[in-house]
């Protein structure tokens, strides 16, 4: 910025500036002349941010379309309690708000999303760590897995994203791994999750 700047060129830098929209090194220089005293970068800077101030009221005020307040609210309430918000029979989970658990079980964590107490049935989230190994089981009551992510080798069938698999009473899965990490959804009996 020059001595020999026009009037005009110092209230568009002004307009930038109280706009936040100049470069690092603009802002520097322009700044400098407000602190060296210069009148006409007081000036135009006390012009604009009376224009910025005003620009929120530019808009006429429209109301929010309808459930938007409920939604906000919602996801408000879904922060505060750990992820979870159940209203009119509606359960959601926010996934992203639950820490995954630790299992007994080398490189398997779980994030529990329901369980159902008239059905004895548990649904959740596992992730397996690449290689990690669930051991050899017997299924008490069915089970369902739907793969999320990664890749799941169960008694030697590859699963991939989109994938599911069912496990009637008494089946038994002899081997399940994964070799490079996943993330699967399972809906269980309580007494064989985890």
């Amino acid at each position: 910025m020059t001595t020999d700047e026009s009037l005009e060129q110092v209230r568009e830098r002004a307009a930038l500036y109280a706009l936040g929209a100049l470069a690092p090194d603009e802002t520097a220089a322009f700044e400098a002349r407000l602190a060296a005293g210069d009148a006409r970068y007081r000036e135009a800077l006390a012009e604009c941010r009376a224009v910025v101030d005003d620009l929120a009221y530019a808009a006429p005020p429209r109301a929010p379309r309808d459930g938007v307040r409920e939604r906000v609210l919602d996801r408000i309430a879904a922060d505060a309690s750990g992820g979870i918000v159940e209203r009119d029979g509606i359960r959601v989970v926010l996934g992203a708000h639950m820490p995954w658990e630790r299992s007994p079980l080398p490189g398997v964590e779980f994030k529990f999303l329901r369980e159902d107490a008239v059905s004895g049935r548990r649904t959740g989230l596992i992730r397996l760590a690449p290689g990690a190994v669930y051991p050899k089981h017997r299924h008490p009551e069915p089970e369902e897995v739907v793969l999320l992510e990664g890749d799941l080798i169960v008694n030697g069938m590859v699963m991939h994203p989109g994938d599911y698999c069912s496990a009637e009473r008494n089946s038994i899965h002899e081997q399940v791994f994964s070799p490079s990490g996943c993330v699967f959804v399972v809906t269980a009996g309580t007494n064989e999750f985890l």
